[in-house]
């Protein structure tokens, strides 16, 4: 027992390694250069030497990898080259509803469970029938169609009934008005 969590200790460390590794090399696998988007388009080449000398884009890659490791292990993710915010604080602005969204996921799910468990004790009954074949139907529905469904169950029907908008249209947060007029024109194009 003792060789078995060693082992999988182990791969667990090298997997964390080969995730590390591929996550940072995607800012060298992205089109453009960091520190040109820095500078912005209209900037010097010394403006973009000197962004690269203060980010450490002029290091060696090896060199960049460890200091961006060791700030991870710190608990610092670095700034968003594009959005220039702490990518930290930009998780824990969303962790709410990530977990918000988590949670309905997992009840969902977690539904699912006993259903299952009726569905099989009760073979070849009408409930066993009638929860397989809503399976069935569920699994077929495109992605995309039951997105939208979703969305017109529990951010439409649940608030009517229920009274609380747990799940918002318009997004959670501030300055979001804009989203339901970029829905409506996504949407007014598909049905085209």
């Amino acid at each position: 027992m003792l060789a078995y969590v060693t082992r999988r200790l182990l791969q667990l460390v090298i997997v964390l390694f080969g995730v590390s590794v591929i996550t940072f090399l995607m800012l060298y696998v992205i089109p453009g250069d960091p520190a040109r988007m820095l500078a912005g388009k209209n900037a010097t080449e010394e403006k973009i030497a000197l962004i690269r000398e203060q980010k450490g884009l002029d290091e060696p890659i090896y060199v960049q990898y460890g200091v961006w490791i060791s700030g991870v292990l710190q608990g610092d993710l670095g700034q968003s080259f594009y959005l220039r915010q702490d990518v930290t604080e930009m998780i824990w602005e969303n962790a709410p509803n990530t977990i918000q969204l988590a949670l309905a996921a997992v009840l969902i799910e977690l539904l699912g469970i006993p259903l299952g468990i009726y569905s099989a004790l009760r073979q070849y009954t009408f409930w066993d029938t009638a929860l397989t074949t809503s399976a069935l139907i569920i699994w077929g529905i495109p992605v995309f169609v039951l997105g939208v469904f979703m969305q017109w169950f529990f951010g439409l029907k649940l608030t009517q009934w229920t009274g609380l908008d747990i799940f918002p249209l318009t997004g959670a947060g501030e300055n979001v008005l804009w989203i339901v007029p970029a829905s409506w024109a996504s949407l007014s194009t598909l049905i085209l």
